[in-house]
């Protein structure tokens, strides 16, 4: 295990901005939100403009409504879980003080993650004489499972609210000036990777959002002609 409590500075403690924005926007719940909502909203956008063009009837109002929605749903749904989980390990990873913890029980769930199961770990930690339990999900059972006891960050002013560090979506090592750093370059190529797909998702919905207000005018002309004659008709 990587040691991080001896060399860790008090908090406030410094956090790196490439740490941040991975936390931030690292994970599956964030990756698999900004899919799903650009999705839905291109599906919402292009049932729309084929409703448009042809007879309002029960099934284009279905199609309009349960697909394009779904998904919008759905995606949202991850999005606001992903960021809230971000934004919990920013403020530990800035704010959080250091202990340890050790799973008392573990079980797989039905989801998988690049065939991999993900499992529900239960830490039990000390936190100023109370102990504690959290339940973190991952897949990377691998890092969890190579020590007796784990390091965990809590909020000292609510010490149940708490990260297993080896559950983020990158490896952490404390920095010369006590902050937290990633561990090996590998961290800045997923770190790319985690950026990659939101970047991809906005730049999408804004080329579309371009071609309906006519700026675009040939780009979606097929894929608009599809959904109002052979997708709708």
């Amino acid at each position: 295990m990587r040691n991080l409590s001896d060399d860790l500075s008090f908090p406030p403690r410094p956090a790196a901005l490439t740490v941040q924005l991975s936390v931030l926007f690292g994970g599956f719940d964030n990756q698999f939100g900004w899919i799903f909502t650009t999705v839905g909203l291109l599906l919402f956008g292009l049932f729309t403009a084929g409703v448009y063009e042809i007879e309002y009837t029960l099934k284009n109002i279905l199609l309009v409504g349960g697909i394009g929605l779904l998904f919008t749903f759905i995606g949202v749904y991850f999005l606001r879980k992903g960021l809230n989980q971000g934004l919990l390990a920013r403020h530990l990873l800035i704010n959080g003080a250091m202990t340890k913890g050790k799973i008392v029980s573990w079980e797989e769930t039905n989801t998988r993650i690049n065939d991999e199961p993900v499992i529900a770990y239960t830490f039990e930690y000390q936190a100023e004489d109370v102990t504690y339990q959290i339940t973190e999900k991952t897949h990377l059972y691998q890092r969890l499972e190579d020590d007796d006891e784990e390091p965990i960050l809590f909020d000292p002013r609510s010490p149940q609210d708490a990260i297993a560090i080896d559950v983020l979506p990158m490896e952490l090592e404390v920095g010369r000036n006590g902050q937290l750093i990633f561990a090996n370059g590998a961290g800045i190529l997923k770190l790319v990777l985690q950026l990659l797909i939101p970047a991809v998702c906005i730049l999408i919905i804004l080329t579309y959002l371009l071609w309906e207000a006519g700026l675009l005018p040939h780009m979606f002309d097929e894929v608009e002609n599809y959904f109002q004659i052979d997708f709708f008709l």
